[in-house]
């Protein structure tokens, strides 16, 4: 195995990794939208947003935090970066 194909090998098991850390993180923890116990399930609505604007946001800004907390989000930006290094 050259050290191109390891180089290709490890870009696209970083990419998939990445893939489903967003995934899992993202949707599978808050669900599609993220307002299951709220009376206007379903998407979020311009009115949703009038009323509850702060929420909405503390709810994006809190799953952002939690995606960048996750080492396999790093793990996976790692490998990219080291396949594009190793390309080089």
């Amino acid at each position: 195995m050259t050290l191109i194909q390891l180089s290709n090998y490890l870009f696209l098991g970083s990419v998939a990794l990445l893939i489903l850390t967003l995934i899992i993180k993202g949707i599978g923890r808050r669900g599609m939208t993220g307002y299951n116990a709220d009376p206007y399930s379903g998407s979020t609505t311009d009115l949703q947003l009038e009323h509850n604007h702060r929420e909405v946001i503390q709810g994006q800004d809190t799953l952002m935090k939690n995606i960048f907390k996750s080492y396999f989000i790093w793990i996976s930006l790692i490998g990219i970066v080291t396949s594009i290094v190793i390309t080089l």
